[in-house]
């Protein structure tokens, strides 16, 4: 079931009324759009006027779309969806828009997009494409490669020439990373920020600082703490939360943060909502 909270009536969640056939792994929220996002495709859901509305499902292994102004642009592994491609809502057409294997034989598995004003972000596994908008058409401008990112996930725009990336991974034993993409004087710089023995199952971005909720493991325990990032000057603080540790996390576990002025609300797996202040 799909649901949302009101923040102010937390104990009243809304069941939004869509495909009662549809799963899907992850939910993300990207302005005004909900991104559903499932092994086999990814669906859209437009607000408006208060109320949901489906946009399009593309049912095939997705690895990243991005909605923007009535096109979904998109990029996929396999070979029938090489590169960028562009879906074009009020036409019904598909279009593709650079194939990034022609020239360079690069792996654009796991890819994510993002898009600001007229550039478009592609960031892949190995490598990360930037893009100009040109109407109905791109331009490359830069491929640069980088080391491998797993499970990729642009996390936040600061503006249109940087961005945040997770190495999203919830097993400590393998840790995560952020990765700061800045593109400037034509060139791309990035910036890694390791976090060794952490997994990491939520995060946000809210008034220039980046909020994650960690996981770590000790004795058969799952231990939770609360982290803050400030990219500018690579600084982190982290706050344990020994009263959410437990055993089970898929069941019992923290899986989701929002942050709202001083207050961070944490979501956990068996639907109960706790408040931490203090930060």
């Amino acid at each position: 079931e799909l649901v949302y909270y009101d923040i102010q009536n937390p104990a009243q969640p809304t069941l939004i009324q869509h495909e009662k056939s549809i799963s899907f792994e992850k939910a993300r929220i990207q302005e005004d759009t909900l991104e559903l996002i499932r092994s086999q495709g990814i669906s859209f859901i437009k607000l408006e006027n208060g109320k949901f509305h489906p946009l399009k499902k593309i049912n095939e292994a997705m690895e990243g779309a991005k909605v923007y102004e009535d096109k979904i642009y998109f990029s996929n592994s396999i070979t029938k969806w090489y590169g960028l491609h562009v879906y074009d809502l009020k036409t019904d057409t598909v279009l593709k828009l650079d194939d990034a294997f022609d020239k360079y034989k690069s792996h654009i598995g796991a890819a994510d997009i993002c898009i600001r004003e007229d550039l478009l972000w592609l960031v892949g596994q190995d490598e990360v494409i930037l893009y100009q908008l040109q109407g109905s058409s791109v331009k490359r401008l830069i491929l640069k490669s980088h080391n491998t990112i797993f499970e990729p996930e642009v996390i936040a725009m600061l503006d249109k020439n940087r961005i945040v990336v997770a190495d999203r991974n919830e097993d400590p034993d393998e840790g995560f990373a952020l990765h700061w993409i800045v593109y400037s004087d034509k060139k791309i710089n990035t910036s890694v920020r390791l976090f060794p023995k952490k997994g990491i199952v939520a995060w946000q971005y809210f008034q220039n600082r980046f909020y994650f909720v960690l996981l770590s493991k000790a004795k058969n325990r799952n231990n939770y703490s609360f982290a803050i990032w400030q990219p500018d000057t690579n600084s982190t603080k982290e706050y344990q939360l020994p009263t959410l540790a437990c055993e089970e996390h898929f069941a019992n576990g923290v899986c989701g943060v929002f942050m709202e002025k001083q207050k961070g609300y944490l979501y956990k797996n068996d639907g109960e909502i706790l408040t931490i202040t203090g930060f």
